[in-house]
């Protein structure tokens, strides 16, 4: 039974590389190109500074001071920031949630806004089974603003990209600050984005070992992997999605083959 079972893994296998080996051909005779590039990825430094202030804000401590710029194809932009957890005299807490704020309807004497219009800000990622004191509907300190909800653990704020957008307002919720006094959980704050630090970032293509370029052995790996060899990893998986769909099937190693066979060309005609 052992010897059958693997007759049969073995021709999957062989189908599979052949019909990777054909299509990846096809693509080259056909001269389609592996790779097209829909967005471009930057890294940036940022700060939440205080309104109407040069100090930083104390919203400023759950955001990781470089965040990543995502510029799709189209032009759009957004600003991808990662969160994490923070400590306000001596309690630990988290972001309840941020808003852009797009237009300042009416302020006061002070130039303190009083009418504002905002957008949510974008949560692409959640702090999911993380329950607190505030966001625990079951707690008796539970946050109307949280309750019953995930902190976010990643936020997509949209931007100027073209204009470097700079400056931008912004209302935050901190749950542990609203905690200590009533009202002071809410605070407008300043986005500041250090353009001059803006660096974009280059994956290479293919590199599923993530050793820095795309050889022989990506491909090895990647055939193992789709056939479900114990103990074979995808260090860095979205380097073989070159279909873009989010996920990893023959298709991606036919494309993965032919930008490989692309650059070998390339490296002979050198």
């Amino acid at each position: 039974m052992k010897s059958y079972k693997r007759k049969i893994m073995s021709g999957v296998a062989a189908l599979l590389i052949a019909f990777s080996n054909m299509y990846a051909n096809l693509l080259y005779t056909m001269g389609v190109s592996a790779v097209e590039t829909t967005s471009e990825e930057y890294t940036v430094n940022i700060r939440l500074m205080q309104f109407q202030s040069d100090s930083v804000s104390m919203g400023n401590a759950p955001m990781n001071p470089e965040a990543q710029i995502i510029v799709n194809a189209d032009g759009t932009a957004c600003l991808e920031i990662d969160l994490h957890s923070l400590t306000y005299l001596g309690q630990d807490g988290y972001l309840g949630w941020m808003k852009k704020v797009t237009e300042i309807i009416s302020e006061n004497k002070y130039h303190y806004p009083t009418e504002i219009k905002t957008e949510d800000v974008s949560v692409s990622e959640e702090y999911v089974d993380i329950f607190d004191a505030f966001n625990d509907p079951e707690s008796e300190y539970a946050d109307v603003q949280v309750t019953g909800k995930w902190y976010p653990k990643k936020l997509s704020v949209p931007i100027d990209f073209e204009h470097q957008e700079d400056d931008i307002l912004v209302q935050v919720y901190v749950p542990v600050m609203e905690s200590i006094m009533e009202g002071s959980g809410t605070k407008f704050a300043v986005l500041d984005i250090d353009w001059d630090t803006l660096s974009e970032v280059r994956e290479v293509a293919g590199d599923v070992n993530d050793d820095g370029e795309l050889n022989v052995v990506d491909v090895i790996i990647l055939q193992k992997w789709l056939l479900s060899v114990p103990d074979t990893e995808l260090k860095n998986w979205k380097a073989a999605d070159f279909c873009e769909d989010n996920k990893i099937d023959v298709f991606d190693l036919c494309l993965m083959k032919r930008e490989l066979l692309n650059q070998m060309n390339i490296t002979e005609s050198n």
